[in-house]
C-alpha cells in the first residue's frame, strides 16, 4: 500500500502546501508593494518617519512640514504621495494601505528610448501602438504607448506626449506609471463609484 501511494503521489504530483507567490515588480531601487518604512529606508531616510513622529519642530522645518506630514499619513495607511531623493523631482511615489502601490516617472528622452530600456528590464512590450497627436493650432505629431503586465499583476503604461515650454517650444515628454494590483483596484472602484454624467 505504501509503495502504491507512492507511485501515484509521484504521478499525480506532491499536493500544494503553500501558494507560489510572484515575485513583486521592482523599479529604481524598489519593490512595489514594500512597506512604508522599507520605502523611506531604501530612499536613504531610514529615520523620516521617527524624526516626523518625534516632533521636534526644528527637525521637521528641516525635513519640510509637508513631507512629514505626508509621511506620517503614509505609514497610518492613508493614500499619500512622496518621492525618493535619487529621483528626478518631478517623479513621485504612491503610497497606500501602508505599502507603495504606484511610481510615476517622466523622460524627456526619446520614447523610442525609454521603451527600449523598459524592454530591457521587463521584457517585451505587451501591446505598443502609435497615435496622431493634435494641437490647438492644428499641428499634429505621432505619439506612441507601450504597456506590460507583469507576473505580481503590477501594470507597467509608457506614453509619449506632447508638451510646450516657451523658451523651447513643442517637445515630447514619456509618461511612465506603474501599478499594482491593488492600486488598479483602487482606481476601478473610485471609477464605478464616480456618478455619470449623462444619467
Amino acid at each position: 500500500m505504501k509503495t502504491a501511494t507512492l507511485f501515484l503521489l509521484s504521478i499525480v504530483g506532491w499536493p500544494a502546501t503553500a501558494q507560489t507567490t510572484a515575485i513583486a515588480t521592482e523599479v529604481r531601487g524598489h519593490r512595489m508593494g514594500e512597506s512604508v518604512p522599507e520605502f523611506f529606508a531604501k530612499a536613504g531616510k531610514p529615520e523620516l518617519l521617527d524624526i516626523c513622529a518625534g516632533g521636534d519642530k526644528k527637525e521637521i522645518r528641516r525635513i519640510s512640514r509637508d513631507v512629514c506630514k505626508g509621511a506620517l499619513a503614509a505609514r497610518s495607511g492613508a493614500r499619500a504621495f512622496t518621492t525618493d531623493p535619487k529621483w528626478s523631482r518631478t517623479d513621485r511615489a504612491i503610497l497606500s494601505e501602508g505599502k507603495l502601490v504606484a511610481v510615476e516617472f517622466s523622460f524627456v528622452d526619446p520614447f523610442e528610448e525609454v521603451v527600449s530600456d523598459l524592454v530591457k528590464r521587463y521584457g517585451a512590450a505587451a501591446n505598443t501602438e502609435s497615435r496622431v497627436s493634435q494641437n490647438g493650432y492644428g499641428a499634429t505629431w505621432n505619439v506612441g504607448t507601450a504597456s506590460w503586465l507583469m507576473p505580481d499583476g503590477t501594470e507597467i503604461a509608457a506614453r509619449e506626449r506632447i508638451s510646450f515650454g516657451g523658451s523651447v517650444g513643442y517637445f515630447r515628454v514619456t509618461d511612465v506609471t506603474f501599478r499594482s494590483k491593488d492600486e488598479i483596484a483602487h482606481l476601478n472602484a473610485v471609477e464605478k463609484k464616480r456618478p455619470n454624467a449623462f444619467e
